[in-house]
């Protein structure tokens, strides 16, 4: 990994996890059509500010300072000095473009944590209990009923193996 200096973020490629007082942040170079698929994994310390962060981001990435670019969220909210530290959270995904609105010619990956509310877990299995009336109860497939239709197609199309 490379530092951007005493307190400025660190950056890196592959898999990262957050330090002590430090945010991970997930960075698609997608300014050119043929960029890099992977990701960056970006360290960002809790005191520093956009310019450390963008200068660290130009010197990973071998980008001139002069160069014009964007750093937007995965929303298309531009990064800027006044938004920084409340936009740029651990885990976030953001996207380095020529410009706010320019087209994502290649896919990109973000991070979705779902953890299930821990009563939604517990009441699928008493409905399906119930509801079997002793005749199969708890069918391995039972939790799926509760979960919104899109989130399974999400988890059949990752090839999640069969229970």
């Amino acid at each position: 990994m490379a530092a951007a200096g005493s307190g400025g973020p660190l950056v890196g490629t592959g898999q990262g996890g957050g330090g002590d007082g430090c945010r991970t942040v997930y960075l698609y170079d997608r300014r050119e059509k043929e960029s890099e698929l992977g990701d960056r994994v970006v360290q960002v310390e809790e005191r520093s500010d956009y310019a450390g962060f963008r200068a660290s981001v130009c010197q990973t990435l071998g980008i001139s300072p002069e160069e014009k670019f964007v750093i937007t969220t995965t929303s298309r909210k531009e990064i800027t000095c006044d938004n920084f530290d409340e936009t740029v959270k651990d885990g976030v995904t953001l996207y380095l473009l020529h410009s706010v609105d320019q087209l994502l010619l290649t896919a990109t990956k973000e991070r979705i944590e779902f953890l299930p509310h821990y009563d939604t877990l517990v009441k699928s299995g008493m409905y399906e209990y119930y509801a079997s009336e002793g005749q199969n109860p708890l069918r391995k497939y039972s939790i799926y009923t509760n979960f919104d239709k899109r989130l399974l197609y999400f988890l059949i199309t990752c090839s999640i193996p069969s229970l």
